[in-house]
């Protein structure tokens, strides 16, 4: 096939020469329109290869002298340009080109386009011949324009009236008694997207008495879209007036969707996240590069064509060319070569990538290799960060005065720091070969076992349990854990000692009981107060009566059981209090009321000494769980806080509020007084050990009611204000679920 091939870019017109002269074209290459022109003089080409950008006359110029001067049916012009705005193509075929590439030229796409353009030209060439040769057979000729999908028709201009051949009948699919045979039916039939497009052709064709060309869709009957390729002129009577329009209609639908599939394949290429490159395997020399790969190196398009591949290759371990030959030596030995990669940009910045490259052979180029890069800078600075954080961490777990574990699913140490190895007795290597239940004395192995599904299926958990050393002796401690998924099946245990801790909680212990003692001791000597003056009396009487000499044996008897009741009312107090002084550490169901109840009875004399009202609000039968005497002595540091706030602030009517009520899981007390309230810097602190507002206070009291009410029977007190004065909210988990609830 004759080509004639424009293009004033050297390197670009010897790839496209030796493209075409591949695949068996004759072709005449000139760099500049105006040769092309004198070339096309007294010689017929076939097919035109024309760059839109020439220097002097630009290509659509001489798309528009050929098809001025060579409106032949068998051959075709193809317009290369590196302008891709909206409007571009309607001017290539305008000025009389059947098609355009866009730059950088996709060679894939130009031999699919190619292939296109002979099947056309030959059909066409066909065309000419078989028109030639069946004139005196319409039947062949028919049967021609069915095999090359190529109808004609003939338009009378003066009448209005359209003729067609039977192939256009087929494309459009109708039958001729259905169609009206004029212009403006034919125009129906066109997408009505094209309609605007196709009338505005045809008409500066027949103004402009040039040929025209066109693709354009069909809009079936059924929905389905067809695509068509139009090529029509027309002839002139002397006085320049239009006569007659023809032309030739083809089926290009399939042709439309390969060239589809292949636009897509390229702009999916082109837009998408990786670079790729291709390069020749005999020279290492880049052949294409996406413009994902261009901006990834910091390249303007077309820059990196022709160059080296070890142009990006940065110096490392290797030097470019090194790296560049070594990928090479595996790419010709495997096929195929994955890995990383550090690499330069233009502007000598490095960055990091991750190369996925294979070979295959083209039919001209010979063995190429693509390679897909990917920037994975940010994740190798991660990988860096992420060792630092690695050995900070190390750092800091061999530094910790607590001990640490790394354990796996199945409970065994993966992981042990220094502390822990201290604290156990045991060796690092001893614990390595060791699991959980090794050290754990309170849990048994399957209950540390279903710990372990809760820690891995909650991501953590806070407790305190008992270890046991190398010697056999225990120690307490407090386990804070966490777990992710992303450790490996692994989650992490910092074991704090409690030795000390548990030592301190006992002073407190002491101390707050001593504090309690005293209180206890003040309200004894108020509940008193009273028996003994009354028992007094009862001697003062007795003693009144014998000196009148009114004292008989009736008398003396009822004196005397007057006597036994008060001496038995003094010992039921004593009673009363003593118990409150035992220790009691049995978890037990009791009713909140009662409780409640008995420890005013304590406090009933001295809150009448100090005229304080107190009113209850029950709620019968609520059961709590729970250690009766924590819970009692939680309730008395609360009444007594209340009490000596009302007597601070010298309130004339105190009064104590004192409501029981339930939620579906929780008895609650709730207290309030009118000692008037809890300044709201202080509410935040009043639980802290040795915090105290009291001129000689010592501020555990309250510290150890939260200790006695959250940490031994899983309870909860808060303090807010609410009226004249404080409000003390206690909750205890409900019997039904109390045994589990409380720590035994």
């Amino acid at each position: 096939m004759d080509t004639l091939l424009v293009e004033d870019d050297p390197i670009m017109r010897e790839l496209l020469q030796g493209t075409l002269e591949g695949r068996g074209h004759k072709v005449s290459a000139f760099e500049d329109a105006e040769s092309a022109w004198q070339a096309c003089q007294g010689r017929h080409y076939s097919l035109f290869l024309v760059d839109w950008m020439l220097p002097g006359m630009d290509g659509l110029e001489l798309c528009r002298r050929i098809r001025g001067s060579q409106a032949d049916a068998d051959n075709l012009i193809l317009v290369i340009t590196a302008r891709t705005q909206a409007g571009d193509l309607e001017q290539v075929l305008a000025a009389g080109a059947d098609d355009y590439l866009a730059k950088p030229v996709d060679l894939q796409l130009l031999n699919v386009r190619l292939t296109i353009a002979e099947q056309r030209v030959k059909l066409l060439q066909k065309q000419a011949a078989t028109t030639a040769a069946l004139r005196t057979s319409q039947a062949h000729f028919g049967e021609a324009q069915r095999i090359a999908h190529l109808g004609i028709w003939h338009l009378d201009i003066a009448s209005n009236k359209l003729i067609w051949s039977d192939e256009i009948f087929r494309i459009f699919e109708l039958e001729p008694s259905s169609f009206g045979a004029n212009y403006e039916s034919f125009m129906k039939l066109i997408h009505p997207a094209d309609r605007e497009l196709v009338n505005d052709a045809y008409l500066t064709s027949v103004a402009r008495r040039t040929p025209y060309a066109i693709s354009h869709r069909l809009l079936m009957a059924d929905g389905r879209v067809k695509w068509v390729s139009e090529r029509g002129e027309s002839v002139y009577a002397a006085d320049g007036k239009p006569l007659l329009s023809t032309g030739t209609v083809q089926d290009i639908t399939e042709n439309k969707r390969i060239e589809d599939a292949l636009l897509l394949q390229r702009d999916i290429i082109e837009n998408g996240t990786e670079g790729i490159v291709l390069v020749k395997a005999a020279d290492a020399t880049i052949h294409y590069c996406n413009r994902r790969f261009e901006v990834l190196f910091g390249y303007e398009p077309g820059e990196l064509i022709g160059k080296h591949i070890s142009v990006i290759n940065a110096s490392h371990e290797q030097t470019p060319q090194e790296v560049a030959g070594e990928i090479n030596r595996q790419l010709e030995e495997n096929w195929v070569w994955n890995g990383e990669n550090l690499n330069c940009k233009k502007d000598g910045t490095t960055l990091w990538t991750y190369i996925s490259a294979s070979t295959f052979k083209h039919p001209e180029l010979g063995t190429l290799w693509i390679a897909y890069q990917k920037d994975i800078s940010e994740r190798k600075q991660a990988d860096a960060a992420l060792l630092d954080h690695a050995a900070l961490y190390r750092v800091a777990v061999e530094t910790s005065v607590d001990g640490f574990w790394a354990v796996d699913a199945r409970g065994r140490l993966c992981e042990v720091n220094n502390a822990y190895v201290a604290m156990s007795g045991y060796s690092r290597d001893e614990l390595l070969n060791m699991s959980i239940p090794d050290m754990e004395a309170l849990e048994r192995p399957e209950e540390t076992a279903k710990r372990i599904e809760k820690i891995m299926r909650e991501g953590g958990e806070q407790f305190e349990s008992m270890h046991r050393k190398k010697d056999g002796s225990l120690w307490p401690v407090k386990i804070s854990t966490s777990y992710s998924p992303l450790l490996g099946g692994r989650f992490f245990a910092f074991i704090n000692d409690l030795t000390e801790k548990q030592h301190k909680d006992f002073l407190l212990q002491q101390q707050s009981r001593l504090a309690s003692m005293g209180e206890m001791i003040g309200n004894i000597a108020h509940q008193w107060r009273q028996p003994i003056n009354a028992l007094g009396m009862i001697l003062y009487d007795l003693e009144d009566a014998i000196t009148h000499g009114q004292c008989d044996r009736e008398y003396l008897h009822s004196s005397v059981e007057k006597s036994h009741a008060v001496i038995k009312r003094m010992s039921e107090t004593i009673d009363d209090f003593r118990n409150f002084f035992r220790i009691d550490n049995k978890v037990a169901e009791f009713d909140l009321q009662q409780l409640v109840q008995n420890s005013l009875k304590l406090m009933e004399a001295v809150l009448q000494h100090q005229q304080i009202a107190v009113t209850t609000k029950y709620a019968r039968g609520v059961m709590v769980s729970g250690r009766t005497g924590d819970f009692s002595q939680g309730l008395l540091n609360v009444l007594a806080n209340a009490k000596d706030a009302i007597a601070a602030k010298n309130v004339a009517h105190g009064q104590i509020d004192i409501e029981i009520t339930e939620d579906e899981s929780n008895g609650i007390v709730i207290i309030s007084d009118n000692g008037g309230g809890i300044a709201s810097d202080i509410i935040p602190k009043i639980f802290d050990p040795y915090f105290t507002t009291k001129p000689d206070g010592i501020g555990i009291g309250l510290y150890m009611t939260r200790m006695a009410i959250e940490k031994n029977m899983r309870g909860q007190i808060e303090v807010d204000n609410s009226g004249p004065g404080a409000r003390f909210t206690i909750r205890l988990p409900k019997s039904e679920s109390g045994e589990l609830a409380c720590r035994k």
